[in-house]
């Protein structure tokens, strides 16, 4: 079953590019989307930091790049990159390869590190 915002969307025509592949997944155009399917359906899994470093942008700002791996209620391996904003961490300690993380998962295309 769909949730009503994934159905509000799907109908209205203005979408049509998005899906048929020749956009950005919907969570990327519509946060409360992700946040929405998260909360109804998403549960805690373990996971750990493949690498973390700090680099900076195109603007000089700091950013934090986070590659973790964690394993999908059916067993699957998953590996992915989290970025954000590294202005309060300057001098902050990133964590280590192997470091255990908590990821929030409902899909294979809708998840978050906590």
């Amino acid at each position: 079953m769909q949730d009503y915002a994934e159905s509000a969307f799907l109908i209205d025509p203005r979408n049509r590019d998005i899906l048929q592949g020749k956009k950005k997944p919907l969570f990327e155009h519509f946060p409360f989307l992700k946040a929405l399917k998260l909360a109804r359906r998403g549960q805690a899994l373990r996971g750990e930091v493949i690498f973390c470093a700090r680099v900076r942008d195109g603007s000089g700002d700091l950013v934090v790049h986070m590659k973790y791996r964690f394993r999908a209620p059916d067993g699957r391996a998953i590996e992915s990159v989290e970025r954000f904003s590294g202005v309060g961490l300057p001098g902050e300690t990133l964590p280590a390869p192997q470091t255990p993380i908590v990821v929030y998962y409902a899909a294979d295309d809708c998840y978050s590190v906590l």
